[in-house]
């Protein structure tokens, strides 16, 4: 996904090195389509595997981890009927945090964890290490450490959720610099390098299943499906029309897992344009990076040592926005 073009777009582009078999003779770049297709038998196999002998501890991958990164592969793919199937599998068991618990519980390993990375206080990791990224500071959210732990977001993201949405508590507004910050990835108990981050969840199996049924134009389990992150974050059920219902999910989607690795990946399997406008009107970034929907840069460089290394590649197998 981050080397190639999208699946649903382009099948036959160009992807990844595809080796399924012990070796060390040179391949050329497999095809989108091909590797999906690799992709899709392994993972229905660990399923398979998974639903038999599966571990508790959600540090690993267990049978509802392994549904859900099978579903995300079908939502790549548009496969409505199998991305469904998946998605309610890796949902066997699972409920969403309400408000109640959420600011709490969020970074924590909770009733909607399908997928963890944990970071308990006998392996702690500090300076330029994942948690030491996690935003770190009180309870209160007083008293915040101003350094690359402290991210900002944009106005326009907040301005998507409703005073009531749950998840708006997240951006407090640091006076000295006069910027948002967000709060939704933090640190244990204010101690650096402790904590835990959901890698998957169950609120994204359920606008999966939103996006395929919509995309369908099964507009009554699409809802269904949006219904229930909705509800879970302080809101009411969605009052749109069927014509909207497609957006409005693109729409949860940014509102419920930003900061989670989605957002790249979401525009180029819907098509999407990327306008950044900087946060609060100022430009934070040392170039404007808009970009038009499809564009070549949404795809990473094949690094030169593995062409150089590769004798089935040349500069010509470089992504296009790179040669």
């Amino acid at each position: 996904r981050m080397y190639a073009k999208p699946v649903n777009k382009y099948p036959d582009n160009p992807s990844i090195i595809l080796r399924i078999s012990s070796g060390t003779e040179d391949l050329p770049r497999a095809t989108v389509k091909d590797v999906y297709n690799q992709l899709v038998v392994d993972m229905e196999k660990a399923c398979g595997l998974l639903d038999q002998h599966s571990s508790s501890s959600k540090a690993y991958i267990g049978a509802n981890a392994a549904h859900g990164i099978l579903a995300r592969l079908y939502l790549d793919l548009g496969d409505e009927t199998n991305g469904i199937k998946h998605a309610n599998a890796a949902l066997k068991g699972v409920n969403l945090m309400n408000t109640a618990v959420y600011t709490a519980d969020f970074c924590e390993v909770n009733s909607e964890t399908l997928w963890a990375f944990e970071c308990p206080t006998d392996d702690n990791q500090f300076y330029l290490s994942l948690p030491s990224f996690w935003y770190l500071c009180g309870d209160d959210y007083e008293d915040a450490v101003i350094g690359y732990s402290s991210l900002r977001v944009s106005k326009a993201l907040i301005n998507l959720m409703e005073d009531k949405d749950i998840r708006k508590t997240q951006f407090p507004k640091d006076s000295e610099i006069n910027d948002y910050m967000t709060t939704k990835i933090h640190s244990r108990n204010n101690e650096m390098g402790q904590g835990s981050f959901n890698m998957l969840r169950g609120s994204e199996m359920y606008l999966i299943i939103a996006e395929l049924a919509a995309d369908k134009q099964h507009y009554d389990v699409a809802k269904e499906a949006l219904n229930v992150v909705r509800i879970a974050r302080g809101l009411d059920k969605y009052s749109g029309t069927d014509a909207g219902l497609a957006d409005e999910i693109q729409q949860e989607r940014r509102r419920e897992l930003f900061a989670e690795g989605h957002r790249l990946f979401d525009m180029k399997r819907r098509g999407l344009a990327l306008t950044r406008t900087g946060v609060d009107g100022h430009d934070l970034w040392t170039s404007q990076l808009d970009l038009p929907a499809g564009s070549d840069r949404f795809e990473l460089p094949i690094p030169q040592a593995e062409i150089d290394a590769n004798g089935e590649l040349t500069n010509n197998d470089q992504n296009p926005a790179y040669k």
